[in-house]
C-alpha cells in the first residue's frame, strides 16, 4: 500500500467516524441541529475522498472519466 492510499483511506475513515459520532449526539439531543448538520456534511466528504482514491487507481482515460461523472 502506497502512502497516498493510506492517506485517502484515513481521510475516509475519519469522515465516517466523525459522522457516526455527531449523528449519535444529534439524535440524543445535545445541540441537535449543529450535530445533525455536521453529520450530513461528513457523509458526502467521505464519499468524495473514496471517489478520489478510485480516480487515482484508474487504469485508462475512459475509466477515469466514468468515475469522474459520479
Amino acid at each position: 500500500m502506497k502512502w497516498i492510499d493510506f492517506t485517502w483511506l484515513t481521510a475516509t475513515g475519519f469522515c465516517l467516524a466523525m459522522m457516526l459520532i455527531h449523528l449519535g449526539s444529534g439524535l440524543r439531543g445535545a445541540s441537535r441541529r449543529a450535530n445533525l448538520l455536521f453529520a450530513l456534511v461528513a457523509l458526502p466528504m467521505a464519499v468524495y475522498s473514496w471517489n478520489e482514491l478510485r480516480l487515482i487507481h484508474s487504469s485508462s482515460v475512459d475509466e477515469y472519466l466514468a468515475r469522474l461523472r459520479l
